[in-house]
């Protein structure tokens, strides 16, 4: 499964060394790997990557002491099937829309919302949400951090930032547009 992989590599014990470390725990990285993508074909082919990955820079699994090297991989296996992951089921970022009249110009929308709903409801619906989406939501509007800055602080792209602070507050929204009903 990973001959591409050792393919790349320069040297014989490069080839032997990766070798015996995807022997000794391809059934972990399987494991970790399906867990992600519940999908035998994707999982191998995270695994692939994740070799084909390494072998583009030996150099880091190479410099770690042979006891980290499984880790090492395991880590990178997991990065590759929430890549895929992520690719496979890719939602669109849809545009919340406000829909209904507001009662007197003075008090916005949001204002409104919240009147219909108490603090502790909001705060409760809060922490239903993911930790990474209650994270990004504070970042946003209590510290005013870009996107940018939010998807760096995360680890995830600046796009993928925008999205869950998107997909959060129309969340919110909705929740409160059920409570004040």
């Amino acid at each position: 499964m990973i001959s591409a992989a050792l393919a790349v590599l320069e040297t014989e014990e490069q080839r032997n060394e990766l070798s015996d470390v995807y022997q000794q725990n391809e059934n972990r990285f399987f494991s970790i790997a399906f867990s992600k993508l519940h999908n035998k074909q994707d999982a191998e082919e995270a695994i692939q990557e994740a070799f084909l990955a390494i072998a583009n820079s030996p150099e880091c699994f190479f410099e770690l002491p042979l006891e980290k090297r499984a880790s090492y991989v395991s880590v990178i296996v997991r990065n590759h099937s929430i890549k895929i992951w992520n690719m496979r089921n890719k939602i669109e970022e849809n545009e919340i829309e406000l829909k209904g009249d507001i009662p007197d110009k003075n008090i916005s929308f949001e204002d409104n919302m919240c009147a219909e709903c108490s603090c502790e409801e909001i705060y409760r619906f809060i922490d239903t949400l993911s930790e990474t989406a209650k994270t990004a939501l504070y970042f946003r509007l209590s510290l005013n951090m870009s996107y940018e800055d939010i998807g760096n602080e995360l680890g995830i792209t600046e796009e993928a930032a925008k999205k869950r602070i998107v997909r959060a507050a129309g969340k919110i929204m909705e929740f409160m547009e059920r409570k004040g009903k």
